[in-house]
């Protein structure tokens, strides 16, 4: 299984200066092949793992309902964490792009 998509470069803010802690929404699309809820408790195991804050998740069905869109506003401390939390999300099986 390749890994998700993140705007085709591994680190979402590369040649920018990013001035660590960062915030920003991280966006999480997901196959519509196992429940909102246990996809949302996946997402979130990882930002507990991570030890990344996080606030505001909100959910929406694709038109077709083939994929379950996550958004949730993160707070990143630095750099290091931000290539933890894309390597963790790939691991999971049901999501396809992380931006």
């Amino acid at each position: 299984m390749p890994a998700p998509k993140t705007n085709g470069n591994k680190n979402p803010f590369a040649g920018k200066k990013v001035k660590y802690p960062v915030s920003y929404p991280l966006k999480v699309i997901t196959t519509n092949t196992k429940s909102e809820d246990n996809m949302k408790a996946e997402i979130h195991q990882v930002l507990d793992r991570l030890k990344i804050p996080n606030r505001d998740t909100k959910t929406s069905l694709s038109k077709k309902g083939t994929y379950i869109s996550f958004t949730i506003f993160v707070t990143l401390i630095n750099e290091n964490t931000l290539r933890e939390l894309y390597k963790e999300l790939a691991t999971i099986p049901e999501i396809k792009m992380a931006v």
